[in-house]
C-alpha cells in the first residue's frame, strides 16, 4: 500500500506539543485527502523499513520475529519518551525482504505522559472525530475504545486503555494503533508465500461518509434526549451489509431498535479481513440517536 506524497502543515502549537512530547503520536497533520494523517509517531501503514526508520528518527530498542500474514515477520519496539513506546510491525521479515511493509504502528502511552483529557483531545486534533467512541473520547478515553477509519486510505486507527479501571486513581496505558485494512500485497515475484503462522483477523469498521445516522422520532426531538442502540451487523467482503439485528438499547422504552437496524442496513463498511484478505465478518456497532 503506497500513499501519495503531500505537503504537510503543522498543527496548532498546543496540539503539536501534546502529540509530540506527551502522546508520542505524529505532530503533523495533512490535508483531509492525505493518508499521511493516519500515522502513529509519523509511521503510516504501507511504509517500507527505510521509510519507517526515517520517521522514527531513532534506533529500535528491541527487534523480534512474530507471526505475520505471510509467516514470520519483524516487530520493532521504540522508546520515544518517559512512559511512551511505539511498536512497529511488518508483514514480512525485513532482513530477508527489504520491501516488507508496515502493517501496524502502535503507541503505548503511560499515565504519566499526559492528562487523559489532553491526550484524547490531541487524538481528535490529529484524526478528527471518531466513527465509534466519541463519548469515550469526550471523557478522556478512561474506558472503552474509539475508532477512526478511512475508506480511501484503507487504514483504521483504534485507541483504548490497556489495564486499569475508569474509577481507579491512575488509568491504564492508552494504546493508539494505526493498522492497514483490506487485501494484503502479494509476495514479491519469485518468493513463495509461506503458510501463515497464525490467523490475524480485523473486524469491519463503518465508513463515516457512507453511514448516515438515524434521527430521533419527531416526538422526542428538541428535548435534549440522547439514546443508543447496539446492533450486530454481518458485513460482506465487499463492505456491504448482509444482515443486522438489534442487541440492546440504553432506552428500550423508546422503541428505537427498528430505526437503528434500518439505518445500519444502508451503511457501508471497510470489510473485515483475515490475514490481510477481505472476508465476510460480523461486528457490533453502536448507533447514536441525537
Amino acid at each position: 500500500m503506497r500513499h501519495p506524497m503531500v505537503r504537510l502543515r503543522r498543527l496548532p502549537v498546543l496540539s503539536a506539543a501534546l502529540l509530540a512530547a506527551a502522546v508520542g503520536i505524529s505532530a503533523l497533520a495533512a490535508e483531509e485527502s492525505s493518508c499521511d494523517r493516519y500515522a502513529v509517531h509519523n509511521v503510516v501503514p504501507g511504509m517500507n523499513p527505510r521509510e519507517a526508520h526515517r520517521a522514527m528518527e531513532r534506533e529500535p530498542a528491541t527487534v523480534e520475529q512474530v507471526p505475520g500474514p505471510f509467516g514470520l515477520a519483524t516487530a520493532e519496539t521504540y522508546v520515544t519518551g518517559p512512559g511512551v513506546s511505539v511498536l512497529v510491525r511488518y508483514d514480512r521479515d525485513t532482513e530477508e525482504i527489504p520491501g516488507a511493509k508496515v502493517v501496524s504502528a502502535m503507541a503505548r502511552i503511560g499515565p504519566a505522559a499526559g492528562e487523559p483529557a489532553e491526550v484524547a483531545g490531541s487524538l481528535v486534533a490529529m484524526y478528527g472525530d471518531p466513527v465509534v467512541g466519541k463519548e469515550e473520547v469526550d471523557r478522556g478515553l478512561l474506558s472503552g475504545r474509539a475508532l477512526w477509519a478511512s475508506a480511501e486510505c484503507r487504514v483504521v486507527v483504534e485507541a483504548y486503555r490497556d489495564g486499569g479501571d475508569w474509577w481507579a486513581p491512575t488509568p491504564g496505558d492508552l494504546c493508539v494503533e494505526a493498522r492497514a485494512k483490506g487485501p494484503g500485497d502479494a509476495p514479491p515475484a519469485g518468493i513463495p508465500a509461506p503458510a501463515a503462522a497464525s490467523s490475524a483477523r480485523v473486524l469491519p469498521v463503518p465508513i463515516p461518509e457512507a453511514c448516515r445516522a438515524p434521527r430521533l422520532p419527531a416526538k422526542f426531538r428538541g428535548m435534549g434526549l440522547h439514546a443508543w442502540v447496539l446492533v450486530r451487523v454481518s458485513v460482506r467482503a465487499d463492505g456491504s451489509v448482509a444482515d443486522a439485528v438489534a442487541l440492546e438499547s440504553d432506552r428500550p422504552g423508546l422503541e428505537l431498535e427498528g430505526a437503528a437496524v434500518a439505518a445500519v442496513r444502508k451503511w457501508k463498511f471497510v470489510a473485515g479481513t483475515r490475514d490481510g484478505l477481505a472476508e465476510d465478518a460480523v461486528a457490533e456497532v453502536r448507533v447514536e440517536f441525537r
